[in-house]
């Protein structure tokens, strides 16, 4: 049965050798309908990743402005910045996202990350996020309880 001519191994054979053609997307021969290209197209803002972060200490809490994109280009630089004032200042931090434009998977796991941490220290995160595309993906993921989500 192994030896049967239907139980051939493809492997080290290019997939057009195998009998495969390979789909090439963006071009005209896309075949994804309009809603899909739609939807792709809204999920993300079109050109470069960009996040300003702007920090301001409040004395019994530090609030972090998150203007742009926080996805996985530029989630590292939003971790960074939570772990100094996690460091550096005292109090709890708020981070506002009501002018972020976008949130992925990376962005949320760096917002738990800073949550779990804080509380560990006895210290809070609270996320402002008005009713929006972002504040829909912290919906989605089931984390407005966790993350302390608050509109205001």
């Amino acid at each position: 049965m192994l030896n049967s001519p239907s139980h051939t191994s493809t492997t080290g054979r290019r997939p057009e050798q195998a009998g495969v053609q390979p789909r090439q997307t963006g071009g005209p021969q896309d075949d994804r309908s309009g809603s899909e290209a739609t939807l792709a197209s809204s999920l993300r803002p079109r050109g470069p990743a960009q996040l300003e972060l702007v920090e301001r200490d409040l004395g019994q809490e530090t609030y972090l402005l998150a203007q742009g994109e926080v996805d996985v280009l530029t989630a590292p630089r939003l971790a960074r910045a939570l772990v100094r004032i996690l460091h550096t200042s005292q109090g709890d931090v708020a981070l506002d996202l009501n002018e972020t434009l976008f949130l992925d998977s990376a962005g949320l796991h760096v917002l738990l990350n800073a949550q779990r941490r804080l509380t560990r220290r006895g210290r809070t995160l609270r996320v402002i996020c008005r009713p929006g595309p972002v504040r829909r993906v912290i919906e989605l993921a089931r984390l407005v309880d966790t993350l302390n989500v608050v509109s205001e």
